[in-house]
């Protein structure tokens, strides 16, 4: 399931502003299995985007992963991000 919840503010506009990223992610067992990510990205402290996904064969570090980077990519579109 994808939920996605537009940003009204342009990428100028958020610059002022404080944009966090949750994520995570897991899989069946510590070795390959079904697993999932998920991400939610923040502005001052209001929800402005969610999404998630799947994969069939995968590891928890993986997914661990992918929902960081899912994340990171979102937030790219919408503003040129400051990563420290």
């Amino acid at each position: 399931m994808t939920i996605e919840i537009k940003c009204d503010m342009t990428a100028e506009e958020t610059k002022d502003h404080q944009i966090v990223i949750y994520s995570d992610g897991s899989s069946s067992g510590n070795s390959t299995g079904c697993g999932g990510w998920a991400f939610v990205v923040m502005c001052d402290g209001t929800k402005i985007y969610e999404n998630s996904g799947r994969n069939d064969v995968t590891t928890n570090n993986v997914m661990e992963l992918t929902g960081a980077i899912k994340g990171l990519e979102y937030v790219k579109t919408i503003v040129q991000p400051k990563i420290q």
